[in-house]
């Protein structure tokens, strides 16, 4: 498919390397409810996504996924640490002082019923972006309203509708749209084939790839299937009760997994294949409370490798290999 002429001045890169980052989080923290007894829901969080490169952030429900996306695009307030754009902290910017950034940072939110105004028709969705950005007017508007929504696969005639008369799947690619239209520089991608039929999540994900390779696309793709993950992402960030467990690059980390967490939620992932046989490490308990997190390293208590000093020092997150990071106390593992 060719691009159409709204996305000519986007030029496709190669997934970055060891570049500088589009986008560093250092430190993130973000708590809810009483200072004195808060919901650590993201808790001393980093990790960075370099231009071009699409960052998978996985982890169970409840795990701080989606708070870390939201507050890095200042949707919630952090409650510590920064947020770098281009070198540019975010962290303590006011509404009014964030507003030459929300052209350049956008979400496709995880539920295509909830994040579609029912009462807008679909041409006034997408033009309340460009409106809000002061991108067209008139008949230019217009024309690019229709040639967004053919870039994703609908056409001119849906304009004039409202969300209720959509699937799902294409409520989905109406919001993929939306973030497009402004032409961002980074996308946060907040489960965004959680909430659709398996057939739809294929179509989805593969419209995703095939933007990425167009446009050189910088994202974070935040989602518990590991399939989709593994398929999408140039790198993986494991989250585990508001923290950083590993990161590695996708190949490697499902090849060799260096953290016991990781360990298990592979494991714990079903196969296609019925011939395919592996060890399955089923973890113990339920994840616990952000309210009264566990001393120590977060995991233990669910870890079958912990140990006395597990429950006395948090384990920092540290480089392991070129590339390859975890937080865990013990090198003996895996």
């Amino acid at each position: 498919m060719n691009a159409p002429s709204v996305f000519q001045t986007a030029v496709p890169v190669e997934p970055a390397t060891a570049v500088e980052p589009m986008i560093e989080i250092i430190g993130l923290k973000k708590y809810f409810g009483h200072q004195h007894h808060p919901v650590r829901a993201v808790d001393d969080v980093s990790f960075s996504v370099a231009r071009g490169e699409v960052v998978g952030l996985v982890g169970e429900s409840g795990s701080g996924k989606s708070t870390i996306g939201r507050s890095i695009l200042k949707l919630i307030e952090p409650t510590a640490g920064q947020i770098l754009y281009q070198g540019k902290d975010l962290a303590g910017l006011s509404q009014r002082a964030m507003r030459p950034y929300r052209r350049d940072l956008q979400i496709i939110f995880q539920d295509p019923y909830a994040s579609l105004n029912p009462r807008m028709r679909i041409g006034d969705i997408i033009g309340e972006a460009l409106d809000t950005h002061n991108i067209k007017q008139g008949v230019a508007r217009q024309e690019r309203i229709i040639e967004l929504l053919q870039l994703v696969g609908l056409s001119a005639e849906h304009t004039k509708r409202f969300p209720y008369e959509f699937s799902g799947g294409q409520r989905q690619r109406i919001g993929i749209a939306r973030a497009l239209a402004v032409e961002p520089k980074f996308i946060v991608a907040d489960e965004p084939v959680s909430a659709l039929d398996v057939s739809i999540q294929a179509q989805v994900i593969n419209l995703l790839q095939d933007l990425r390779q167009q446009f050189g696309l910088t994202m974070l793709f935040i989602s518990h299937d590991l399939d989709v993950v593994e398929y999408l992402c140039d790198r993986i960030v494991v989250l585990y009760l508001g923290r950083v467990m590993e990161i590695a690059p996708s190949a490697e980390l499902y090849r060799a997994p260096r953290h016991p967490y990781t360990e298990a939620l592979l494991g714990a992932s079903p196969r296609p294949d019925p011939d395919a046989r592996r060890e399955r490490k089923l973890l113990r308990g339920d994840i616990p409370s952000p309210i009264n997190p566990p001393s120590g390293c977060v995991f233990r208590t669910r870890c079958p490798y912990a140990s006395q000093e597990c429950s006395e020092t948090v384990p920092s997150l540290r480089e392991i290999a070129p590339g390859r990071w975890k937080a865990c106390l013990r090198d003996d593992v895996l």
